[in-house]
């Protein structure tokens, strides 16, 4: 778990994280915004496990707020490079 300067607790425990990541659309907006600013870093905690949840969580994050968007898009070189 590490703490963000959000102050948001940032679950690196694999059961808690895929939850979390599951629904990312019923988090808290602090929180949706801190899970997809660390996405790279918790799927690679994750492995083949966080990999499965990322087209659900491309089409949640698409739905939701532009600053969403954002940090979702800057993830995606990092994604990319690790996938």
């Amino acid at each position: 778990m590490v703490e963000n300067k959000s102050g948001v607790f940032v679950e690196y425990d694999p059961a808690s994280a895929v939850a979390k990541l599951s629904s990312i659309s019923s988090l808290e907006p602090t929180e949706r915004l801190t899970y997809v600013k660390h996405l790279t870093m918790i799927l690679k905690e994750l492995g083949e496990d966080g990999v499965k949840l990322l087209k659900k969580l491309f089409e949640d994050v698409m739905k939701d707020r532009d600053d969403l968007k954002q940090a979702l898009l800057k993830q995606v070189p990092d994604l990319i490079v690790y996938l």
